[in-house]
């Protein structure tokens, strides 16, 4: 074996190697991007699905939000009514209706401090802004992206495991909670 041999054969051997490292080093933002949108992460003993990010974010939640805040609004009864049928007919249903009363609310909070709304202002794009500009701190931002994975986990629905009614009732009172963070934020400014 020559040396022109012995240098094809190592190169050779690394091209693949390299390849994929170039490519994890080039796509890691957009993978990272993507990683909250999966249903279930299994890996070997590890997995993450609905029930465990509900828990998680419901822990959040608890630091910072009395489980009964004294100044919660009063709860609408049609509302109620409109979301205990919904979680009857499809909890998943209902996790979408939660988190369109956040989306609603965010879109307040966000006209109401001065901003400029596209219609096609995504929540994720909302909250980053509305943090950078200091109008929510980190953790609210860290909870309503905690939230928008689980809505995304709602709305697309594994085969293997639907979401429970259990579980819809503690994501639309989480909703609940938020929303009512949001508006105290808002009121203080």
């Amino acid at each position: 074996m020559d040396w022109l041999q012995f240098f094809s054969a190592i190169l050779d051997s690394l091209a693949w190697p390299t390849a994929a490292i170039v490519a994890i080093l080039v796509m890691r933002r957009p993978l990272r991007l993507l990683l909250p949108l999966l249903r279930r992460l299994r890996y070997k003993d590890v997995q993450l699905d609905f029930e465990e990010k509900l828990d998680e974010t419901e822990a959040k939640v608890s630091e910072r939000v009395p489980p009964e805040p004294a100044d919660f609004a009063a709860v609408d009864e049609d509302r109620e009514q409109e979301f205990r049928l919904a979680i009857d007919l499809s909890p998943n249903s209902a996790v979408m209706e939660a988190w369109i009363e956040i989306e609603r609310t965010l879109r307040v909070f966000a006209k109401e401090s001065g901003m400029s709304l596209r219609r096609g202002n995504s929540v994720l794009f909302l909250t980053l802004v509305m943090k950078k500009k200091g109008l929510i701190d980190a953790q609210t931002s860290a909870l309503l992206d905690d939230l928008r994975i689980l809505r995304n986990l709602a709305v697309h629905p594994s085969d293997e495991r639907q979401i429970t009614v259990e579980e819809a009732e503690r994501f639309v009172h989480l909703a609940d909670q938020v929303i009512a963070m949001l508006r105290q934020q808002l009121s203080a400014d």
